[in-house]
């Protein structure tokens, strides 16, 4: 299991733009949003909740950079 691997979670958290694994709470909260009124205009999307791993270096451009870096 992820959690108990100490060295391959901090792998993980390594190339994770926001350095971090998700927890279920914010698991959680995305799908309390999602089946609130508040997303009811919300069509047809795929939400990636994945703190920014699916971003290669390459992808991230100098504001995102500095948005990472301000709150991760």
């Amino acid at each position: 299991m992820l959690a108990g691997d100490e060295q391959l979670r901090s792998q993980i958290e390594a190339g994770t733009p926001l350095g971090t694994l998700g927890t279920p709470e914010q698991v959680s909260e995305l799908i309390v949003f999602l089946l609130s009124d508040r997303a009811a205009y919300l069509t047809g999307q795929n939400l990636v909740l994945d703190g920014g791993s699916l971003l290669n270096s390459a992808q991230m451009d100098s504001v995102l950079s500095a948005m990472l870096g301000r709150y991760g």
